[in-house]
Protein backbone atom coordinates (compact mmCIF):
# COMPACT_ATOMS: atom_id res chain seq x y z
CA UNK A 1 0.00 0.00 0.00
CA UNK A 2 2.76 2.26 0.65
CA UNK A 3 3.89 2.11 -2.57
CA UNK A 4 0.84 2.82 -4.27
CA UNK A 5 0.24 5.83 -1.91
CA UNK A 6 3.69 7.39 -3.39
CA UNK A 7 2.88 6.12 -7.22
CA UNK A 8 -0.55 8.21 -6.57
CA UNK A 9 0.95 11.59 -5.20
CA UNK A 10 3.68 10.90 -8.34
CA UNK A 11 0.77 10.87 -10.88
CA UNK A 12 -0.84 13.86 -8.82
CA UNK A 13 2.19 15.88 -8.42
CA UNK A 14 2.80 15.25 -13.05
CA UNK A 15 -0.18 16.63 -13.37
CA UNK A 16 -0.61 19.80 -11.35
CA UNK A 17 3.11 20.44 -13.24
CA UNK A 18 1.69 19.57 -16.77
CA UNK A 19 -1.25 21.62 -16.34
CA UNK A 20 0.88 24.42 -14.77
CA UNK A 21 -2.20 26.04 -12.50
CA UNK A 22 -0.31 25.59 -9.78
CA UNK A 23 3.19 27.56 -11.49
CA UNK A 24 0.79 30.46 -12.28
CA UNK A 25 -1.33 30.43 -8.73
CA UNK A 26 2.22 30.53 -7.42
CA UNK A 27 3.26 33.49 -9.54
CA UNK A 28 0.28 35.08 -8.41
CA UNK A 29 0.54 34.66 -4.92
CA UNK A 30 4.23 35.92 -4.61
CA UNK A 31 4.10 39.17 -7.79
CA UNK A 32 5.03 41.42 -5.05
CA UNK A 33 8.76 39.94 -4.77
CA UNK A 34 9.07 40.73 -8.60
CA UNK A 35 9.81 44.79 -7.88
CA UNK A 36 9.82 47.11 -5.21
CA UNK A 37 10.62 46.58 -1.85
CA UNK A 38 9.40 42.80 -2.53
CA UNK A 39 12.44 42.62 -4.73
CA UNK A 40 14.76 44.22 -2.47
CA UNK A 41 14.09 41.80 0.09
CA UNK A 42 14.26 38.80 -2.30
CA UNK A 43 18.12 39.77 -3.42
CA UNK A 44 18.73 40.71 -0.22
CA UNK A 45 19.22 44.54 -0.20
CA UNK A 46 16.60 45.53 2.15
CA UNK A 47 18.01 46.56 5.66
CA UNK A 48 15.58 47.14 8.66
CA UNK A 49 16.23 50.35 8.38
CA UNK A 50 14.97 50.72 4.52
CA UNK A 51 11.61 48.75 5.60
CA UNK A 52 11.19 50.71 8.90
CA UNK A 53 11.11 53.91 6.33
CA UNK A 54 9.04 51.68 3.79
CA UNK A 55 6.33 51.21 6.26
CA UNK A 56 5.80 54.29 7.70
CA UNK A 57 5.58 56.46 4.56
CA UNK A 58 3.02 53.72 3.00
CA UNK A 59 -0.66 53.44 4.32
CA UNK A 60 -1.91 50.61 5.76
CA UNK A 61 -2.80 48.34 2.88
CA UNK A 62 -5.72 45.82 2.71
CA UNK A 63 -4.10 42.35 2.67
CA UNK A 64 -5.01 40.61 -0.61
CA UNK A 65 -6.84 37.19 0.28
CA UNK A 66 -4.02 34.69 -0.32
CA UNK A 67 -6.53 32.14 -1.74
CA UNK A 68 -4.52 29.18 0.51
CA UNK A 69 -8.17 27.00 0.38
CA UNK A 70 -8.34 27.18 -3.22
CA UNK A 71 -4.95 25.95 -3.87
CA UNK A 72 -5.23 23.08 -0.78
CA UNK A 73 -8.52 22.08 -2.57
CA UNK A 74 -6.74 22.03 -6.23
CA UNK A 75 -3.72 19.58 -4.79
CA UNK A 76 -6.36 17.77 -2.96
CA UNK A 77 -8.60 17.17 -5.64
CA UNK A 78 -5.27 16.01 -7.90
CA UNK A 79 -4.35 13.80 -5.57
CA UNK A 80 -8.01 12.18 -5.76
CA UNK A 81 -8.71 12.48 -9.59
CA UNK A 82 -5.27 10.13 -10.04
CA UNK A 83 -6.65 7.67 -8.25
CA UNK A 84 -9.22 7.21 -10.56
Amino acid sequence: AGMDTFALGLKAAAKLLQEGTLEDLLKERYRSFDSGIGKEIEEGRASFKSLEEYIIDKESPLPEPSRQEYLERLVNWSIVSAGR
